[in-house]
């Protein structure tokens, strides 16, 4: 989705249209735009025998009035054809760390009970149980090139092989991230949220388990480095709506 918050109808119908690979196109108007949009969701829908499509459209905090009409308009053509669309909009949160307003009550009905009619927030991840959980995706079920070379095992194949797991480092990492915040001056918190969660799984995986001769597991000060990598301390200031002090600037 382009930035800003003011777009001409015919950006957003070629970002949609775009984002589905439907055209490569800059410039699209905004009739051959939805007449594509409308015909990819029959066809695939076609495909798969199915007459739901759901649609993922993220940064939707960006969406204006105009664009959510649009969105309505082939909403009606398509339960024409018989078939449904569900779209899940994300919004993300401001750069002041304060949630997007859920701002449902001032849209229209016919909006609303398209649109509007359940929130649900996403969380950072909460507590040793749900971190270790998540560690252990990259431990079994994400894998690449094949079905049996998980990421873990992808970037240290021979430590892996030998029982290490990432899952297993769960506590260390959680010891590590509450002496960061100590002495950093910020409150205890067992909630990491997934955009430095993730940036700091990226950074142990692909830049320190291949680097490091001989590897075994990853040391509290090699994790302290991915933490500190990953923005983590800019992040959980912003969110505490703190002055960022020149140690995570």
């Amino acid at each position: 989705m382009p930035s800003g918050n003011r777009r001409s109808d015919g950006a957003f119908y070629t970002a949609i249209t775009n984002g589905l690979r439907l055209t490569n196109t800059d410039r699209l108007s905004p009739c051959k735009g939805k007449d594509r949009l409308i015909n990819f969701v029959k066809t695939r829908c076609g495909q798969a025998e199915q007459d739901l499509m759901v649609m993922f459209i993220d940064n939707a905090q960006r969406i204006t009035r105009a664009e959510f009409d649009y969105l309505a308009d082939v909403d009606e053509q398509l339960t024409d054809a018989r078939l449904r669309l569900f779209i899940v909009f994300f919004k993300q949160s401001d750069a002041s760390g304060v949630d997007v307003r859920d701002d449902w009550s001032e849209y229209p009905s016919h909006m609303l009970r398209r649109w509007f009619m359940g929130t649900h927030p996403f969380s950072p991840l909460v507590g040793i149980a749900e971190i270790t959980h998540a560690l252990d995706r990259y431990d079994r079920s994400v894998c690449w090139p094949a079905a049996d070379m998980p990421y873990s095992r992808y970037f240290a194949c021979e430590a892996f092989d030998n029982g290490w797991t990432l899952a297993s480092q769960a506590p260390l990492m959680m010891e590590v991230v509450a002496r960061i915040r100590a002495e950093a001056n910020l409150t205890p918190s067992d909630a990491w949220p997934m955009s430095t969660f993730t940036g700091v799984v990226k950074h142990l995986l692909a830049h320190v388990a291949p680097t490091t001769p001989n590897f075994q597991e990853f040391t509290a000060q090699q994790i302290e480095q991915a933490i500190r990598v990953s923005g983590y301390l800019r992040l959980e200031f912003v969110r505490a709506n703190l002055l960022v002090t020149g140690e995570a600037a």
